[in-house]
């Protein structure tokens, strides 16, 4: 950890803005495969087997990471930084593949923003907005109108953190064990 934060100094990373730049211009969406594979699409039965949770440090390195690997290096910069922060993670129940998110949320004064990397379509910094709750809301309307996802079934969470090198079936069940609420407890509305 001390490594990564003298990385982050030297990286002139000392803003939330200054990591969202950073990470828009070095890190990529994919995954390092247990097989030392780098692969940049999602691919069920394959990803399922060869997924494992880099720690920031390995992000850093292999500058490749879905949005649980992100969301882990914003926490540790964010907690350097002094930032009040939470990991949100969602994932909606639907078989065979069970799609997820991960995102982070920073609170500043009193308003919070959703800080997005790993989505393409909303990377950046979103608000302010005066809870939590509003920015679920927001992030689940997304997922339904541009990933065209059913509305139903989705359960969201604080996520802890994890532990670093853990499979896809062992991050779904420790974040399974995190989950604070179901979509009727978020009190979810349509956003025309």
């Amino acid at each position: 950890m001390k490594r990564l934060i003298k990385q982050s100094i030297l990286l002139n990373i000392n803003s939330p803005l200054g990591l969202q730049n950073w990470m828009q211009n070095n890190i990529q969406y994919g995954y390092l495969g247990k097989d030392n594979i780098i692969r940049q699409e999602i691919n069920g039965l394959e990803f399922y087997n060869n997924y494992v949770l880099q720690s920031p440090e390995e992000l850093l390195k292999n500058k490749y990471g879905i949005c649980w690997d992100q969301v882990e290096l914003q926490r540790l910069v964010f907690d350097y930084l002094k930032i009040d922060n939470y990991v949100i993670y969602m994932i909606q129940n639907l078989p065979p593949n069970y799609p997820t998110h991960s995102y982070s949320v920073i609170k500043q004064n009193n308003q919070f923003y959703w800080f997005e990397n790993s989505w393409l379509q909303f990377q950046g910094i979103h608000g302010p907005f005066d809870s939590l709750k509003i920015i679920i809301n927001l992030v689940h309307q997304n997922a339904v109108k541009i990933d065209n996802k059913i509305e139903k079934d989705w359960s969201y969470g604080l996520l802890k953190k994890p532990q670093y090198g853990i499979g896809c079936q062992e991050y779904m069940d420790f974040a399974a064990d995190c989950i604070d609420y179901h979509l009727n407890d978020v009190n979810i509305r349509r956003i025309k």
